[in-house]
């Protein structure tokens, strides 16, 4: 832990804040144009296939994980792009702050699926 943190010391040192936001506003821009179709045909699939919707709803949580992916690997990409000359790991810090993402997002799925999910259909 206390590499990982001496290695976003280094990013956030050789970048700083607006370089990283800036980053990570690309990846979100980027990446939402790749998932929305993804996003919107799930949508479509949920209204016509109501009875399948504890499997429709799993689909998008790991649709949610795959862009969280995406999203930090494309601020990787941006920053390293920016800087080719980095001292830092910066592929390896944005893919810990993905697995940390996809983590969040999988817990508050499994959350949703298995305990509000059957309280809305009540």
């Amino acid at each position: 832990m206390k590499k990982m943190l001496a290695e976003w010391r280094i990013l956030r040192q050789e970048y700083g804040w607006k370089a990283i936001a800036d980053a990570m506003m690309g990846g979100f821009l980027f990446t939402s144009l790749i998932f929305l179709p993804v996003f919107l045909a799930l949508a479509q699939f949920i209204v016509i296939y109501m009875y399948l919707k504890e499997l429709w709803f799993s689909l998008i949580v790991v649709a949610m994980m795959g862009f969280a992916f995406s999203l930090n690997m494309m601020a990787a990409k941006s920053l390293i792009l920016k800087k080719p000359d980095h001292q830092s790991d910066v592929r390896r810090v944005m893919l810990v702050h993905a697995l940390g993402d996809m983590g969040f997002l999988f817990v508050a799925g499994i959350v949703f699926v298995v305990i509000i999910l059957p309280l809305i259909w009540v």
